[in-house]
């Protein structure tokens, strides 16, 4: 379960709580939600997260050895560029678009979705298969690249959906699962021969997953409230979950800039194969950091704060980039794909649960993200600024690897004096102010102990229970043991009708005053 607490955007380990939310889609199936739930429904879709993260990996990222590998002839290498330069912002894109049309009518019933998407990526296989067989060709891979890129960016989206219905438990373990199988997958691959390692991805792995994730869908139902309504029509809704995502977002926007354009200067001293190897290697590191930080902070985790404990040591390395060879900036690619990959995770756990537990349609904020962040790397990092550093190392000698330190340190900056900026505008603006007064009334009315006092009044401000754990120094487990009490004191049930309780009070009050003094 995601909450917001304080300044920090913290998610529940599915270590610490794995039962479904109450709103879950499957509790309400009966025998049917319990045969949804069984091993062989959650294998598929690790499966297919799986299959379809290789064909991302081979396909989408650049300088893949896949495509380069049988390239060879300078029309050859002028197709692949030409497939690059059209799949990319398809890609891109095509997450905005599902996006918006997610807003405006969520269909999550209809496979009109899944039919387009299949299609394009099929078409996009054909096309690039001819390609590449033909070594020329520009026509037909400036077509794969727009079918391929639109295919499979929607098939993104079509994975957030099936992850949003599973419980939180399932959902979590299913995308870890899949990101190291994907990297494991991609290892064997990578011993193999390229054509051979072509025609799997291309042949067997691309249809298998236009297979899979249409007939997860046809197979689950969609009858969730995230998926019941349209939000167009439930715009504070969707704008309560922007003012909770957005720094986070900041962040993981600017650590995929800085991946994308490490990965174009890299390209420039090391091997395709070796690019990957390195990029895969950080990919594998974020998902094991995943799981170290659920053993570790088996209550919570949160993502702003783990960001600047990562992003210090980051900048030094950059800083120290100039004075260092290939070697090292391999390594501070693997660093920067660490980062990227991790905040991607997180980022698609958090949509998932927001859709649980808030009603919120996953497709609506995923596909901002996804957009901005395919934007951010593929782009302007790799294919924008890269051209321009090149540019500045050949007009006028400037060295690109003291170009790109101060690069990736202006963006990290950037981004942390937005979200600290905008954030502490926020606190001045929204400070919320229980008089204390009303507390002690209310402690006397209700024989509340000291420690519950406490709670309470935090609870009167709209804090959740990690937040109160945080500021009292206690646990998450202490907190809802008094919750429980200030709930059964109150003849409650909800934190809402606490805040009523406050609320009335400071009515009634306010009024006797004005009663008793009128001339005030």
């Amino acid at each position: 379960m995601m909450e917001s607490s304080g300044d920090a955007l913290v998610l529940q380990s599915p270590v610490a709580k794995k039962s479904a939310s109450p709103h879950h889609v499957h509790e309400a199936q009966g025998e049917g939600g319990a045969a949804a739930q069984s091993y062989g429904m959650r294998i598929l879709p690790i499966t297919g997260y799986s299959l379809y993260l290789v064909a991302t990996i081979f396909l989408v990222w650049p300088d893949s050895p896949l495509l380069f590998s049988g390239m060879t002839t300078e029309a050859g290498l002028a197709a692949s560029r030409y497939y690059q330069w059209t799949l990319l912002p398809v890609y891109s894109v095509s997450f905005a678009f599902w996006s918006l049309y997610a807003w405006f009518r969520p269909a999550a019933k209809k496979m009109l979705f899944s039919i387009v998407y299949a299609a394009s990526m099929v078409t996009g296989a054909l096309l690039l298969l001819c390609s590449l067989s033909l070594e020329s060709g520009t026509s037909v891979a400036l077509l794969a690249g727009v079918f391929l890129g639109f295919g499979l960016g929607s098939l993104s989206m079509t994975w957030a959906r099936i992850f949003s219905i599973m419980d939180f438990f399932n959902s979590s373990t299913g995308i870890v699962a899949s990101g190291i199988t994907a990297a494991v997958l991609y290892f064997i691959l990578s011993t193999l021969s390229a054509h051979l390692a072509l025609w799997l991805v291309i042949a067997a792995f691309v249809p298998i997953v236009a297979v899979i994730a249409p007939l997860l869908i046809k197979l689950n139902r969609f009858d969730h409230p995230a998926f019941n309504h349209r939000p167009s029509l439930n715009k504070e809704r969707y704008a309560k979950q922007l003012h909770r995502l957005w720094r986070p977002c900041v962040y993981a926007v600017a650590s995929a800039f800085v991946w994308g354009l490490c990965r174009s200067y890299c390209a420039q001293a090391a091997s395709p194969i070796e690019l990957v190897h390195y990029t895969v290697l950080g990919f594998l590191v974020a998902f094991f950091a995943l799981i170290f930080t659920w053993r570790v902070f088996n209550d919570r985790y949160g993502f702003i704060r783990s960001y600047r404990v990562f992003v210090v040591p980051f900048m030094t390395c950059a800083l120290l980039l100039p004075f260092f060879g290939k070697d090292f900036w391999m390594l501070f690619l693997s660093v920067s794909s660490f980062m990227f990959f991790f905040a991607f995770a997180l980022i698609l756990l958090i949509c998932c649960r927001d859709a649980d537990n808030r009603n919120v349609h996953p497709m609506v904020a995923w596909g901002l993200f996804s957009s901005a962040t395919a934007l951010a790397s593929y782009v302007f990092g790799y294919l924008l600024l890269s051209q321009l550093i090149e540019y500045l190392s050949t007009a006028h000698s400037i060295d690109p690897s003291i170009v790109m330190a101060l690069v990736y340190v202006y963006v990290v900056s950037l981004a942390l004096f937005v979200v600290h900026h905008k954030k502490t505008a926020q606190k001045r603006e929204t400070q919320s102010v229980v008089p204390g007064e009303q507390i002690i009334e209310l402690a006397k009315k209700y024989a509340l102990t000291s420690r519950e006092i406490d709670v309470a009044e935090l609870l009167a401000k709209g804090r959740d229970v990690y937040y109160i754990s945080e500021k009292l120094v206690i646990s998450i487990n202490t907190v809802q043991y008094h919750c429980r009490n200030i709930y059964k004191k109150l003849g409650i049930h909800r934190k809402q009708e606490l805040i009523d309780i406050f609320n009335n009070e400071v009515t009634t009050r306010t009024g006797a005053s004005g009663a008793r003094d009128p001339h005030r």
